[in-house]
């Protein structure tokens, strides 16, 4: 599978009036993409016949998803994850990751407009200053957001795997959301985040990949046994959030902190390097579920 990793940096105009939640941000940027991407705005979106090749629509609610390369056991899924501003940031300036997959990273010019369409309300103005990609191992300049201009295209990349050693550290950058059966998936295991990260990818190559994951997942979960976890600060933090969208609270809380990982860890390269950049657990759509890793 292949996808697009992109940062867009960012500057508010009025310090004053930053957006705080990550269902703020998901709301209005959704609203905003809407805006930019509709044609037919009188015509709900199930009576659209335009919605096949809508780019809203296709981002947000699955039209034109290619159903038959999907199952039960792998629903539709977004074909993108964000990385919102931290809730507590006072900085002026300030980035928004997104991993777009598949072809899907053709409509990355739409992502620019309705993220400056947003920045342009009276609510939380801010404008857009560049855009990075990640590429080869480092970030990239493709959008001069001052000229509004692409400087290069962006395109889809393999995931470049990680050389890890004996020993790494993963610390969760936002709350990761591991579940069991509806509950926190704790005790944490070093096993349970290479299934989390093994279906993600999986779903997700299901839907927008060709042919099928570069690895043998079950024996990737055996050979996680073999891997010790231990717990740096690690804990579990709920939290709810209420979703205007929605129009309810959402649960938006998971696992903060880190952990050390140790033993023979080159075969996960791939897959934990998919899991950085696309996130796993529930809620990646709202930025949940990304972490870094690190040397110890």
């Amino acid at each position: 599978m292949r996808y697009a990793r992109v940062r867009l940096r960012c500057r508010w105009e009025d310090p004053g009036k930053r957006i705080r939640s990550p269902l703020h941000w998901r709301d209005d940027l959704e609203r905003s993409m809407q805006g930019i991407a509709c044609i037919l705005r009188r015509q709900r979106c199930e009576e659209c016949i335009v919605r096949g090749r809508c780019t809203y629509a296709g981002l947000f609610l699955g039209h034109g998803a290619p159903s038959e390369k999907g199952s039960e056991k792998y629903p539709w899924l977004h074909p993108f994850s964000f990385v919102f501003p931290a809730p507590g940031g006072d900085e002026e300036r300030f980035q928004v990751e997104v991993t777009l997959v598949g072809k899907w990273v053709e409509r990355l010019p739409y992502w620019l407009l309705a993220l400056e369409r947003m920045g342009r309300g009276r609510g939380h103005p801010f404008h857009v200053e560049e855009g990075e990609e990640w590429a080869e191992g480092q970030w990239i300049t493709f959008y001069d957001g001052e000229a509004r201009a692409l400087l290069r295209a962006v395109e889809q990349r393999a995931p470049f795997p990680l050389v890890l050693g004996e020993r790494v550290e993963l610390r969760w950058i936002r709350p990761g959301r591991l579940l069991r059966e509806g509950r926190p998936a704790i005790p944490l295991d070093f096993e349970k985040i290479v299934e989390a990260a093994h279906r993600r990818a999986q779903g997700l190559w299901r839907w927008y990949g060709e042919g099928d994951v570069s690895w043998d997942g079950r024996r990737l979960l055996r050979a996680a046994r073999d891997v010790r976890l231990t717990p740096l600060g690690l804990r579990w933090e709920e939290r709810h959030l209420y979703s205007r969208r929605q129009k309810q609270s959402v649960a938006v809380g998971g696992l903060m902190g880190g952990m050390l990982l140790e033993g023979p860890l080159a075969p996960f390269g791939e897959l934990l390097a998919m899991g950085r950049d696309l996130g796993v657990g529930k809620g990646t759509a709202l930025g949940l579920g990304r972490y870094e890793l690190c040397e110890p």
